[in-house]
This record gives C-alpha cells, sequence and structure tokens, in this order.
C-alpha cells in the first residue's frame, strides 16, 4: 500500500505509543509528512531533532488546527483527554480525513464520535487500540518496531459506507506498518480489556499495597519479593493516572469483573475456613487447565526458565540475526515466540534460557549489538 493513502498523518500525544506510531510511520513511509502534537515541549524538541515529525506544535487550540489539517489523525492520549480532543478536532478537520485513537478503552470515546458524526456527518473516527507497549512511559522509549506483530484492535462506530471504507484503509495501512489489525465491537472489546487488562492491572495493585502494608521498617518484604511475586505485580508499575483514566472509562465492565473476582476469592475463603482440602485444590486446578490452553508458549515455559524479550525488526533473516549473535557466545536458547498480544508488556520477540546466567549473558550480548532488551529483576 502506498504512503498515498494517507499523505499527511498527524499525531496527538507522543508518548510510548504515539511515538512508537509516528516512528513507524516515517520508517515505512518517509515521505509522509507528519504533524506531532504533545503537552510536553521536551517530546516535541526530540521528535524533531530525530526526524520523527516534520511539525511539532504544543497541544492546545492552534495545536488541534495544525493537527486537523491532515489525512489521518491519530489521538494517542488517556481517554479522560481523548474525548476533548475529538470534540476540538470535529468542526476543523478536511473533509476525506480520518481520525483514529489508540485508547485502551473504546465505548466512552466511540459514544462521543457517533454525536459528532450526527453533528458533523463528514466527521469520520474508527476505534483503535494498540495491543502493544510497556509499563515505562514517554517518547524517549517508543520504538519503530512497537506495532510489528502486534495485534491492533479497530472498532468502527457505524456500519455505513463511510466508516467501512475507512476502516478497510486503516485496515491495510496498519498491515503496512506491521501490524496485525483486527475489527471487533467497541462493547465487546471493553469486556475483554476489563478481563485479560484492567482486571489484572487492579489485582497486581491490590496485591503490592497488601504486601506494603504488611512491610516493616526493615524492609525485609521488598527483600523478599521476587519470583511469582515479581512476575504478577510488574504491571503495578504502570502510570497510575493512566489507569485512573482506565478504570474510570471502564468502571462498569471492571466492576462486574470485580464482583466476579471478589466472588471467587470468597468462594476460596469458604473453602480454605472449612479446611475442604478437595474445594480448594479445585480452585487451583481450573485456574492451571485454563491457563494451560492459551499457547504452546505457555504451555512450554514453566519456573525453571528465565526470559527476557526483544524489539525487532518484521524483516527476513532478523530471528536468525539474534540466534547467531547468541551462538557466537555459546549462549544456548531453549524455546522463542513471537508476541502478538502484549499490552503493557516490552518487546515482541521472547526467548527462554535454561539458566539465570544465560539469560544475563544473553541480555548483555543483545544490548550490546543495539537491541533494546527488556529483562525481569528477579
Amino acid at each position: 500500500m502506498s504512503c498515498l493513502v494517507f499523505p499527511s498523518v498527524s499525531v496527538i500525544g507522543l508518548g510510548l505509543i504515539g511515538g512508537s506510531i509516528a516512528r513507524a510511520i516515517r520508517h515505512r513511509f518517509p515521505e509522509t509528512r507528519i504533524t506531532g502534537v504533545n503537552t510536553s515541549p521536551g517530546a516535541l524538541r526530540a521528535a524533531v531533532a530525530e526526524g520523527v515529525v516534520d511539525r511539532a506544535v504544543l497541544a492546545g487550540g492552534a495545536g488541534f488546527c495544525l493537527a486537523a489539517d491532515a489525512d489521518l489523525v491519530v489521538v494517542s492520549t488517556p481517554i479522560d483527554a481523548a474525548v476533548p480532543c475529538l470534540d476540538a478536532l470535529a468542526p476543523l478537520l478536511r473533509k476525506g480525513a480520518v481520525v483514529t485513537d489508540a485508547c485502551s478503552t473504546k465505548s466512552a470515546i466511540m459514544a462521543r464520535a457517533r454525536r459528532l458524526n450526527a453533528r458533523y456527518p463528514d466527521f469520520c473516527f474508527v476505534g483503535g487500540h494498540p495491543m502493544a507497549g510497556s509499563e515505562k512511559a514517554g517518547f524517549s522509549v517508543s520504538g519503530r518496531h512497537l506495532l510489528e506483530n502486534a495485534v491492533y484492535l479497530l472498532c468502527p462506530p457505524k456500519d455505513d459506507a463511510m466508516h467501512l471504507s475507512a476502516l478497510k484503509k486503516l485496515e491495510g495501512y496498519l498491515r503496512d506498518l506491521g501490524a496485525l489489525p483486527l475489527a471487533v465491537p467497541a462493547d465487546e472489546h471493553d469486556l475483554y480489556m476489563a478481563a485479560i487488562s484492567h482486571l489484572p492491572h487492579v489485582a497486581a495493585a491490590a496485591l503490592v499495597n497488601t504486601a506494603r502494608e504488611k512491610e516493616n521498617d526493615a524492609g525485609v518484604l521488598r527483600t523478599l519479593a521476587a519470583g511469582g511475586f515479581r512476575d504478577i505485580t510488574r504491571i503495578a508499575s504502570s502510570s497510575p493516572r493512566l489507569w485512573r483514566s482506565i478504570s474510570l472509562s471502564n468502571r462498569e465492565r471492571l466492576l462486574q469483573l470485580l464482583r466476579d473476582y471478589v466472588g471467587g476469592l470468597e468462594t476460596f475463603c469458604g473453602a480454605l475456613e472449612k479446611g475442604d482440602a478437595r474445594a480448594v485444590e479445585e480452585f487451583f486446578a481450573g485456574a492451571k487447565a485454563y491457563r494451560e490452553s492459551f499457547a504452546a508458549w505457555d504451555r512450554a515455559v514453566h519456573a525453571t526458565l528465565y526470559e527476557l524479550s526483544l524489539d525487532v525488526e518484521d524483516r527476513p533473516g532478523v530471528v536468525a540475526g539474534v540466534a547467531g549473535l547468541l551462538e557466537n557466545r555459546g549462549i544456548n536458547i531453549k524455546n522463542l515466540y513471537i508476541a502478538e498480544s502484549r499490552e503493557m508488556e516490552g518487546g515482541c520477540l521472547r526467548l527462554a534460557f535454561s539458566s539465570r546466567s544465560n539469560r544475563d549473558r544473553a541480555a548483555e550480548t543483545l544490548s550490546t549489538a543495539g537491541y533494546r532488551v527488556y529483562r525481569e529483576p528477579d
């Protein structure tokens, strides 16, 4: 697909996701005219200095006027800022422009888009949500390969000709950027995200808060916290402001899942109080069986493997190049996997090693070679 589908693009919000989208467009379609809009002057200066954007403007009235003058506008801000962005953009957009977003919830922004479309018939919005990222934030950690082989959810607000045409354009464009577009209804999207993303973030924060309340002055819990605790609570390090916004924007579905989750915990508490060994075991057995059904990778990886992940470009030979680097150092890879759905996780190429020392040597080798490596502390 030619970049002529969207010769000019505006990206509002140059954080991890917005910055990565802008970088991917610059890399795949270098002739595209890219406007970056952000509240942070530092991110704008960096984006210009690195050649990621052609024009940088501060968010606000004048910034929205400049951003609206594009064929594609990507709103990559927290949901509580994204909805007002649509209000500001709607009367300013050129005819035929497509607007999309990168927010983690869809119902609120899709409802606003439908109302704006009723007022401005040419306002064309397709909701978007790239299933990629990490707990880190900011333009400095964005990367042009972040979207590659990542599922990118799209939600059209209507099934009319204008929106279906825009959906097809976006699907093709995202494929050319290396992503894997998938259309889902907005209400289903938010239920799915509540189950696999939003609830786990709440649970991780609750686990950390529970440990914090039991901590002593010597910091013994911090010293002991490792392995499984670190693994399941890593996402508690994500931006509190972002998760405030996500939780409130999806509160009905999140509350529904939280009540189900609390109900399951109460059932487990009852079994534990009664000393019901069978019920306690069934609680864990049911979870184990379902978890092991996820994917071959999930079935293969267990506690004796040590993992890292890295960003790689989607091109022939890249996996062989990584493997060759490690082979030259005598480092054996026990397993590898390309992660397509990796929201709040860094890196698309996952590697597993039989020992911590091999994992650490691999991380050092790949970092020295210029790869961005993500490694969880033990």
